[in-house]
């Protein structure tokens, strides 16, 4: 492995000087940002794979959706279409890719909508007329799609893969020099540890060496209870996360960049995670996989065994509509929701609010 990272490190080197000079000609206005008349808010990291971008997306649409219309615009990673796609009702998970159809989901009366050029896709939401145009964007996993210059940018940094002790692709995991961070307004760290110290979280502020117009929090994810995947099953009911009832062994079933805080969280609920089919970020299922999760769940013994799922690989497995009755009543998905550290969530709301109702004024008077 380390002969490896050897070999890679000079494309490493020649990936950090595209990307500086890719930034520089948006730093000297060669290549142009456009801004936008409506708050708009991007959300998103300097590391490839998984650091928590949609659960803090849902976050900001229930902290805005009940006073403003909400737009969420993100690229559809992996999905079977191309060009700008408004969700509507009946749209598949295929079209518009797993999070923003988990998004639309949760939230039918918001806006949701998919585009590869964020650009295209936020002067097409601007089209809608009446009480369908947004009056906030939130742009999923933009940090470097610099053709939008956003209102206000949350970088979210995950606190067991800091990017600090990372390096460039491909020899790590980092899109853009640690560096890059400059750009942003805030910065979230996230998925800790629930054992993490203050004396650890200034240790990281240190090395975060950020600016003083940047805020930074602390969040973690707060896994809910176990949700049957089909309701159609009387008898099938919701399995709380607690000591006393959560005796339970498990067949769990991934398709996410990093899994440690899922399977921490349940083995510190007692469940016992007997086998664990692990599949890449944002993998699309089929009958194959299908037949090999219900293979591995017959090979478990215990009576009160079942399959969990994440959130986002639940819709996928929802929609192969799966015959087997015995198996469906077996399985359920694991929602999570962002829990601010310190009691943080007050003063991070005001933020957000504050720079929305700043940036809306200024649009009205400009």
């Amino acid at each position: 492995m380390l002969g490896l990272k050897k070999l890679l490190y000079p494309v490493s080197w020649l990936y950090r000087l595209i990307t500086f000079f890719r930034n520089k000609l948006f730093d000297w206005n060669i290549l142009k940002e456009k801004e936008y008349a409506i708050p708009v808010i991007c959300v998103g990291n300097l590391t490839v794979g998984g650091t928590g971008k949609t659960p803090h997306i849902e976050y900001l649409v229930n902290l805005l959706k009940n006073t403003y219309k909400i737009a969420v615009l993100s690229r559809g990673y992996k999905r079977k279409t191309h060009g700008f796609l408004l969700a509507t009702p009946g749209v598949k998970v295929v079209e518009i890719g797993d999070e923003p159809y988990q998004i639309y989901s949760k939230y039918p009366d918001i806006i949701v909508a998919v585009s590869e050029s964020r650009r295209k896709g936020i002067e097409e939401l601007l089209k809608l007329e009446g009480s369908k145009r947004p009056e906030i964007i939130l742009l999923d996993d933009a940090f470097q799609h610099r053709y939008v210059k956003p209102g206000y940018s949350i970088l979210l940094m995950d606190y067991n893969r800091l990017p600090y002790k990372d390096s460039l692709l491909p020899v790590g995991n980092q899109r853009e020099p640690f560096s890059a961070k400059k750009r942003a307004n805030m910065v979230l760290v996230t998925k800790c540890s629930e054992n993490i110290t203050p004396m650890e979280m200034l240790l990281i502020r240190k090395e975060l060496s950020l600016f003083p117009y940047q805020s930074v929090f602390f969040t973690r994810f707060k896994y809910l209870k176990l949700l049957p995947l089909y309701s159609s099953f009387a008898d099938v009911k919701e399995i709380p996360l607690s000591e006393e009832t959560s005796h339970r062994s498990v067949l769990l079933v991934t398709g996410i960049a990093y899994t440690k805080p899922l399977t921490e969280a349940l083995q510190g609920f007692n469940f016992s995670i007997e086998k664990h089919l692990k599949y890449p970020d944002h993998y699309w299922y089929n009958i194959s996989d299908i037949e090999k999760i219900i293979k591995a769940f017959k090979e478990i013994e215990d009576v009160r065994k079942v399959i969990v799922f994440t959130e986002k690989d639940a819709m996928k497995i929802f929609a192969l509509n799966i015959t087997d009755e015995e198996i469906r009543s077996k399985m359920y998905y694991i929602p999570i929701e962002v829990d601010f550290l310190n009691n943080q969530r007050k003063e991070f709301d005001q933020i957000i609010e504050k720079y929305v109702i700043t940036d809306k004024r200024n649009s009205i008077l400009s």
